[in-house]
């Protein structure tokens, strides 16, 4: 993984654990909504920006979408 991605991934300021967050800004999505569309099957970005429309802005939501779709990722470093 790239050093610049790794950064990022670093960053995302959501945990599998936590609350319910607030994963794209551009269209109001939150990780409840990114993963019940990968409970549903959704297996891409690309069908998640399908199914909750996340990603379809300015897609810096992107890297966080992944990581869910990862699954087991901390998404947080603390």
């Amino acid at each position: 993984m790239a050093d610049h991605r790794k950064r990022q991934m670093q960053e995302i300021p959501i945990s599998l654990g936590q609350d319910v967050q607030q994963i794209c800004v551009c269209y109001d999505v939150y990780s409840d909504e990114i993963l019940g569309a990968i409970q549903d099957g959704a297996d891409s970005v690309e069908k998640i920006s399908y199914r909750t429309y996340a990603c379809q802005g300015c897609g810096n939501c992107r890297f966080k979408i992944e990581a869910l779709l990862e699954g087991g990722v901390p998404l947080s470093v603390e």
